[in-house]
This record gives structure tokens, sequence and C-alpha cells, in this order.
């Protein structure tokens, strides 16, 4: 149940804090003992908790970056991006030459006819 055991505790007063013996105070110290130990098991809660979250954000990241995601967010939030002939060739051989999965990497143009 606890894993505090006390020879002595405080006991808040409205004038001070003092030490005392736990025979003088059997039931304070039992309702003090209660309160030690729910705090405790609150503790391992908070702790059990964060872990928790921590590896949801930590799989979530790793997925992310799996599948690019981070690329599609800047391209919705700051797109379209326009490029010319040249850096359409350029983008495009870099894209061959890293010889990328098009089936988990899939990328997609725009391709807009400017009339001359």
């Amino acid at each position: 149940m606890c894993s505090h055991v006390f020879t002595s505790f405080f006991k808040i007063t409205m004038k001070r804090k003092r030490l005392y013996p736990r025979e003088s105070y059997p039931l304070t110290y039992l309702i003090n003992r209660i309160h030690h130990a729910q705090h405790d098991l609150k503790q391992n809660e908070r702790v059990h908790h964060f872990l928790n979250t921590f590896i949801l954000y930590l799989v979530c990241f790793l997925l992310m970056f799996v599948f690019q995601s981070h690329t599609n967010i800047y391209n919705s939030l700051f797109g379209p991006f326009h490029m010319n002939e040249q850096e359409l060739i350029q983008h495009l051989t870099i894209y061959k030459t890293l010889n990328w999965n098009p089936v988990l990497f899939k990328e997609y143009l725009q391709l807009l006819s400017v009339p001359k």
C-alpha cells in the first residue's frame, strides 16, 4: 500500500509547522500516511501517461517522416511553387537519381501551360 513508513511527521498548525512523533497523534499520522500513498499512486499514473504520450508522439513523428508528410504539409501551406523548364528538368533528374519508390513517396506535380 504505502512505501513510506515514517517515525515522525509534520503537523501543520496555524502558527507553525512542527515535527511530531507518530505515537502522539496516531489518527493524524494515519491520515498523513494515506495522503502520501495517494500521492505516490497519482505520481506513478502521471509518469505512465507521460511515457505513453511520448511514445505516441515519437511513433507519429517517425510515420510522418517515413511517408514524407512534412513535405506535403509544407507544400500545402506555402505552395504552389512555380518552376520553369530548367528547374522542372533538374527536379525530375534528382527524383530519378535517388530511385525513390513511387508507391511510398508520391509527388504530385501541377503543370500549367503558359501561352507565349
